[in-house]
């Protein structure tokens, strides 16, 4: 494209080795910009510059996880919609964005993107746990950064929203986002996770988060106030060293065995908790 401007509504593939973009030239993307390419793939300029603007209703899909697609320093890249697929996908010149990175297209993927493609910026980073294995790229969805602009990348600015379609065991971490050769810096402005996920965690170049056990909320369905009657759960059954346990009942709960827990949670002032005589209650840990 030379000192020219082309939009794209509909679905454009990128099939061969290079889109020029020269003089000046623009692309903006309202539909698909798909990168099917597979070996380099490059957005660039021989002549000049260009830019390329993905729209709020645009999507850059990098579909093939072959090799890499970059977008050279002679094209500024401006993304308010969405950047997903697999492999690696970067921008040579420090990009705006404020859109969304969601790694693969409905399935599991490992997905590289620069550093500053999230540092300073405002992105929202979307990832799914697929399956049960917790393999990352087979299993659940990592974005990982890559050494194209920076060697550290700072998360503060972007908002973590995570999905759990798995059945994988209490107890199981899941590494999100990697830097094998950098750091990272958070926390995020926002998290998004399933109430039965904790245990957020920024080490030096990776974030990890674990599943939890599913709380055990005390219900009263068996109209007593015994913590060994199973109805009085939800869902029912007698909390085991595993469960998460939480109480807001303004009743008494009275536990009349030798109660265990992971974490208890007492929701209420009212409530008084008593320990029968000959009963006893472990808690192995936050209380």
């Amino acid at each position: 494209i030379q000192n020219a401007s082309m939009t794209n509504n509909g679905t454009a593939n990128l099939v061969d080795f290079t889109l020029n973009l020269n003089n000046g030239a623009a692309f903006v993307n309202n539909g698909m910009f798909n990168i099917q390419y597979n070996a380099n793939a490059f957005v660039a300029s021989t002549i000049g510059s260009g830019s390329f603007n993905n729209t709020a209703t645009g999507t850059i899909y990098k579909s093939n996880a072959s090799a890499t697609a970059r977008f050279n320093a002679t094209v500024s890249v401006t993304n308010s919609g969405l950047i997903k697929g697999f492999g690696e996908l970067v921008t040579v010149l420090t990009p705006t964005n404020n859109g969304s990175i969601s790694p693969g297209n409905n399935s599991a993927a490992l997905l590289t993107v620069n550093p500053s493609m999230v540092s300073y910026k405002t992105p929202s980073i979307n990832l799914e746990i697929n399956s049960t294995g917790a393999v990352a790229g087979t299993n659940y969805d990592q974005l990982r950064f890559s050494v194209i602009d920076s060697i550290n990348t700072r998360i503060t600015g972007a908002t973590l929203n995570l999905i759990d379609n798995a059945s994988d065991a209490a107890g199981t971490i899941y590494t999100l986002l990697s830097s094998p050769s950098g750091t990272i810096t958070g926390p995020f402005a926002s998290v998004n996770i399933p109430s039965h996920f904790g245990n957020l965690t920024y080490n030096t170049n990776t974030v990890t988060v674990q599943k939890l056990a599913p709380a055990k909320v005390w219900d009263g369905g068996a109209g007593t106030a015994n913590w060994a009657d199973a109805a009085n759960w939800n869902p029912d059954g007698v909390p085991i060293s595993t469960d998460n346990v939480s109480i807001a009942t303004t009743t008494a709960v009275n536990i009349n065995t030798a109660a265990v827990c992971n974490e208890l949670v007492l929701n209420n002032p009212l409530l008084v908790a008593s320990i029968q005589r000959g009963s006893s209650l472990i808690v192995n840990g936050r209380l």
